[in-house]
């Protein structure tokens, strides 16, 4: 029975307190507007989507020197200073006339001082570009173009 009497006295106190609540928000209302009411939802969201990004971790791109050239229509990656492990790289090379492909190829090897990495063995004469993405942070390493000459 005198637990009851507890549960009935919380549930009175729960109910005035969303009564308090009803009024302020009412209140609020009252005073805000709806243009008001819906800035600050969105200004809410907003925050809030940047504290998540920041929260998740995104994190930075390991340094890295890299270094591209294309010898008799290879395309070949040089690491000069940095490492990342071949599971956390991967790579676009593309005719830059042309949309890049949506699907990345696997990085072939580590990343690692002194490194040559080929990344495309039968480019055609044109002008590629060549992109490399650090897949836990989906951030790009390197960026460039390299011309391939017949």
């Amino acid at each position: 029975m005198r637990k009851i009497k507890e549960i009935f006295q919380r549930l009175r106190r729960w109910i005035s307190k969303v009564k308090e609540i009803k009024k302020i928000l009412s209140h609020i209302r009252r005073q805000m507007g709806i243009a008001g009411i819906s800035l600050s939802i969105m200004s809410t969201f907003v925050i809030g989507s940047v504290i998540v990004y920041y929260a998740t971790g995104m994190g930075e791109v390991p340094p890295v020197e890299l270094s591209i050239a294309a010898h008799d229509n290879v395309i070949m990656l040089t690491v000069l200073d940095g490492e990342i492990p071949a599971g956390d790289w991967e790579y676009l090379v593309f005719d830059e006339r042309v949309n890049p492909p949506i699907m990345w190829d696997p990085a072939p090897a580590d990343m690692e001082p002194g490194e040559v990495i080929v990344l495309k063995s039968d480019a055609r004469p044109t002008t590629y570009r060549v992109q490399i993405r650090h897949k836990p942070t989906l951030k790009f390493i390197f960026e460039t173009k390299v011309t391939v000459e017949g």
